[in-house]
């Protein structure tokens, strides 16, 4: 910004009042440039987001497996009369994994489902949001409900 300050000094030589307000106009430019550039790229965010708990609520607000009722617009656990409720985290763990039954879901894929790439999320946040639901569906009467594979991930 110096370089330019100098550039439009010598352009402009007595009329610096000019060139300061040129220069200005140059560098609010720049910062409403960068601002709109952010401003989009907040706005994607949001955007992906919202398409992304449109996907997971969608068409499957009731999704049931194995005796299991998950309750997505609830957000709630039911099986045989008994009913909890779960947060979001548990939610979105139960949905992923009750949508491919029978499959084995990677703990990578959920982290990234659940966080969608977040900055660094801690495996370890995973294991307890686990260990949280785990006891929630013990409680319904469903102990192993959730199977760990060792070394490959999860399944229902």
């Amino acid at each position: 910004m110096a370089a330019a300050a100098l550039t439009l000094s010598v352009c402009f030589g007595a009329n610096a009042q000019l060139g300061k307000s040129i220069l200005q106009r140059a560098k609010n430019s720049a910062e409403t440039k960068a601002q709109m550039e952010a401003d989009r790229a907040v706005s994607k965010a949001l955007d992906k987001t919202i398409d992304a708990e449109k996907e997971s609520a969608g068409n499957n607000e009731l999704i049931e497996a194995n005796g299991l009722r998950l309750d997505m617009v609830k957000a709630e656990l039911s099986h045989n009369g008994k009913t909890c409720e779960a947060t979001k985290n548990e939610i979105k763990i139960l949905a992923c994994l009750m949508r491919r039954q029978g499959a084995i879901v990677s703990r990578a894929d959920l982290i990234e489902y659940l966080w969608d790439n977040q900055v660094y999320i801690d495996d370890n946040t995973l294991s307890v949001n686990m260990t949280r639901l785990r006891a929630k569906l013990d409680r319904l009467g469903l102990k192993d409900y959730i199977a760990t594979r060792r070394g490959m991930g999860y399944r229902v």
